[in-house]
């Protein structure tokens, strides 16, 4: 098994998640892209966030059923892509919520943009050096696809939840963000009780 293939699994499970949730709630999705400053016209802007999901839906489901150079560099090419958008939103308006997960969001941060930056490194090294194939680990058996499975389900929760983890922990975060999920830690405006 390769040692890319947890990350880039990894990596493109959060963009089945992330675009699964956009198709469920778009609004913050076209919300953001509005801040952002992107011209789509009010009545379209429900359908935008759902082709956004679809599309990094797609994109994630494509690096599992078709593991292919091809597949890998399109997911890093669309994880550059929503790191160019975080940084223009937050040129634009750094307040906004980032429309990552479809629900609540957190306005768009450096950690965002590292952890797309990350993630396309990722994908781009697995184009280059050979995609790992999901069906191998599977044919290694349940010893080695268990616990693979587990962990890599594990790492995508924990990158879906850390702009909500390093909100709580940093203590010269904005007092009035809305971490993912909107969960805000305790001790905060709006903190759930």
């Amino acid at each position: 098994m390769s040692a890319l293939a947890g990350p880039l699994h990894l990596v493109a499970l959060v963009l089945v998640v992330s675009g699964a949730q956009k198709v469920a709630r778009p609004a913050p999705a076209a919300a953001a892209m509005v801040a952002a400053g992107l011209p789509v016209p009010s009545r379209l802007r429900a359908v935008a966030g759902i082709a956004l999901g679809v599309g990094e839906a797609a994109t994630g489901l494509a690096v599992f059923a078709a593991p292919h150079p091809a597949t890998a560099a399109w997911m890093g090419a669309a994880y550059l892509a929503l790191a160019a958008f975080v940084l223009a939103l937050r040129r634009r308006d750094s307040t906004a919520g980032c429309g990552c997960f479809g629900a609540a969001s957190t306005p768009p941060t450096r950690t965002h943009v590292v952890l797309d930056v990350a993630a396309a490194v990722v994908a781009f090294a697995a184009a280059a050096t050979g995609v790992p194939d999901v069906v191998d680990v599977l044919d290694e058996g349940a010893g080695v696809a268990v616990p693979y499975a587990l962990l890599v389900t594990l790492g995508a929760v924990l990158v879906l939840l850390a702009p909500t983890l390093l909100a709580a922990v940093r203590p010269a975060a904005r007092a009035d963000a809305v971490p993912a999920f909107g969960i805000r830690p305790p001790g905060r405006p709006g903190a759930l009780r």
